[in-house]
């Protein structure tokens, strides 16, 4: 079997017929992980015989499962719990007495590192979208609002989690809600979190090629059809030194996934993939 997100990085890799190891930045909505886990903001290296995670954003609790997808203000109340915030200044109390109750009890409420519905729960917050009527939906609404000429980013931090490197979103979160006190633009504070992502990514990218060597990247996952982001972490990468790869003729979105299938298939070496860091590949 191959796992989603090491066929999205294949997909990318055997469209710009690349060989060897890469730096595989895997961002989408959610994905079966080999943990076990629902993956979506990935840092892979490896290549089409397998993968190690090196990296991932922080899980974040998915209250309602499925139904945050639709419901952003679930995840935007969930992330604001997180981060130590009132989500009450921000939302109707009835609603987040709900969800607080659901939390504390582990009440469907499944947790994913999907860069997806960070998305979704920032668009919320912003109050953009608190509700889709298809996936992705806040997240594309979210990046039309984004000013073209903000240079700002908001702080992030790094912490070693089971041998990965884990990205911490919540002070995002807090700078976001300082912000909105502050009577930031919307415009703005959505341009800032994407310069956010884009440079946290980029220096992430660098620890693991200190570590490895490696210095090709690619993109792939459903979050690249954003264009803000794929223009602005493409020059921030070749900007340090990487040669950086995107989709070209295939799909970054999970049309792409049976291209990388096949080319796991062909070129790799048919076994499973295990990314416990403790492992060989």
């Amino acid at each position: 079997r191959v796992q989603h997100h090491h066929a999205h990085m294949a997909a990318c890799m055997a469209d710009n017929e690349l060989e060897g190891d890469c730096i595989g930045i895997i961002w989408d909505g959610t994905g079966f992980g080999t943990d076990g886990t629902v993956w979506g903001g990935e840092f892979l290296l490896g290549g089409y015989d397998g993968f190690t995670r090196k990296g991932n954003l922080r899980p974040m609790a998915l209250p309602g499962g499925d139904k945050a997808s639709k419901e952003l203000w679930r995840t935007a109340i969930s992330l604001l719990l997180d981060a130590g915030e009132n989500p009450e200044e921000f939302f109707p109390p009835k609603s987040v007495q709900r969800l607080k109750i659901m939390l504390s009890a582990g009440l469907n409420c499944p947790y994913s590192s999907s860069m997806g519905r960070l998305f979704d729960g920032v668009s919320a917050l912003l109050g953009i979208k608190t509700e889709a009527s298809y996936e992705g939906q806040g997240a594309i609404l979210l990046e039309a609002a984004a000013a073209d000429d903000c240079q700002r980013s908001y702080p992030y931090e790094f912490y070693e989690e089971n041998g990965r490197t884990i990205v911490d979103w919540r002070p995002v979160i807090r700078s976001i809600c300082a912000d909105k006190r502050a009577a930031v633009s919307t415009a703005d504070m959505a341009a800032a979190f994407m310069n956010t992502l884009c440079a946290m990514a980029a220096e992430l990218c660098s620890h693991i090629r200190d570590e490895s060597g490696v210095g090709q990247a690619v993109l792939s996952g459903g979050t690249f059809q954003n264009k803000y982001l794929l223009k602005h972490l493409t020059q921030l990468l070749k900007e340090r030194g990487f040669a950086v790869y995107r989709h070209r003729r295939t799909s970054c979105n999970d049309e792409g996934i049976s291209f990388g299938q096949t080319a796991i298939a062909e070129k790799g070496s048919g076994a499973d993939v295990s990314c416990n860091p403790t492992e060989t590949r």
